[in-house]
């Protein structure tokens, strides 16, 4: 846990990085490195809690306009993931305002709509991202093995077969 401790703030830092620019390739790997994070902060309380702390400390430098929408979009998913793996719940949805990942975000009602939607936009989103992501590593690994001598590379794809039909030549035709 130590040598992960240390470490650390450079994963968050390249969690907000990678979210600076918003591509499909950078969302995929964004999702990647976000589902690492849980993993380990789920293992780790005490990274959790730094991990909240960071996310709070995004917020702050959003609204004083030190990172973009992008990143600050991309923290508040990991909060919020956060937030539901340590307390079972997302707190601003489900009206608890115990503790501090509770207490630091309470929503209207109208928001706590808005944010299950947009939950579910970004849960579609990501599992594009990875079937996109899964796409790109299938052809990647297939130009791999096209390029290797004597390795017959198999497409996958079917094919619907029409019955060939075979007309005599016409008479305009001749031998």
């Amino acid at each position: 846990p130590d040598l992960i401790d240390f470490y650390w703030p450079q994963l968050l830092h390249a969690h907000l990085r990678l979210a600076k620019q918003m591509s499909m390739s950078s969302l995929a790997r964004i999702d990647l490195l976000q589902q690492c994070i849980l993993v380990i902060s789920l293992r780790y309380p005490q990274l959790a809690l730094k991990t909240a702390c960071a996310m709070v400390a995004v917020f702050s430098d959003y609204t004083e306009k030190r990172v973009n929408a992008n990143q600050y979009a991309a923290s508040m998913v990991l909060y919020l993931l956060l937030q539901a793996i340590i307390s079972g719940t997302v707190p601003c949805l489900a009206d608890v305002t115990e503790g501090f990942l509770g207490s630091c975000l309470i929503a209207a009602p109208h928001q706590k709509i808005e944010l299950r939607v947009e939950l579910r936009i970004l849960m579609r989103c990501r599992r594009k991202g990875l079937e996109y992501q899964d796409q790109e590593d299938a052809q990647s690994k297939h130009d791999r093995l096209a390029r290797i001598p004597g390795c017959e590379v198999v497409e996958k794809t079917r094919r619907v077969s029409s019955p060939v039909t075979q007309s005599s030549p016409s008479a305009g035709e001749g031998a």
